[in-house]
């Protein structure tokens, strides 16, 4: 599993999206609830079924 690393604008949906994830996959898999969307800057999230480091 990846980690990527939260930039200055990104959205979970964008995150999700550009990783090629289920939105709620990814949500679940840091912990987060169903209706949860605030993310900042500098967090990092787990990216399921991603193998190697992402940009």
């Amino acid at each position: 599993m990846a980690e990527y690393e939260v930039r200055s604008g990104d959205t979970l949906s964008e995150i999700a999206e550009r990783h090629n994830v289920d939105l709620a996959a990814l949500r679940r898999e840091n912990g987060m609830k169903e209706d949860a969307w605030k993310i900042f800057p500098g967090q990092k999230l787990a990216i399921p079924g991603l193998d190697v480091e992402a940009p």
